[in-house]
């Protein structure tokens, strides 16, 4: 388990406490990408088309938490795991939000 510790000299960076990784092994950093993106499929709806992801298990998908999800997916270099098809629904969906006049993105759920 990493172990982690608070900068003693309470500086501020951006508004956030500065968090100093004590120590972090090889193993480690195998299974902290594992845990995230185990994480993160839990919350992807199996029933809705590939791409639909929640912020929680108790609340509804969402364009933004959709999009956070290809972000997560990305940091770890999991994106290229997708089938074509997979990509392709993921793809509709969140083009499918992008307002033909505007560009903007809105999600119909909110709006």
């Amino acid at each position: 388990m990493k172990k982690y510790s608070i900068d003693k000299s309470l500086k501020r960076d951006g508004g956030f406490r500065k968090v100093v990784m004590a120590t972090e092994s090889e193993q480690d950093k195998q299974i902290f990408p594992h845990k995230v993106l185990s994480w993160l499929e839990s919350l992807r709806v199996k029933s809705a088309p590939y791409g639909n992801y929640r912020m929680s298990k108790s609340t509804d998908a969402t364009i933004f938490t959709s999009c956070f999800a290809v972000f997560v997916r990305n940091l770890f270099g999991d994106l290229e795991n997708l089938t074509c098809e997979q990509r392709n629904q993921w793809i509709k969906l969140i083009s499918g939000c992008q307002a033909e006049k505007t560009g903007l993105f809105t999600d119909p759920g909110i709006f």
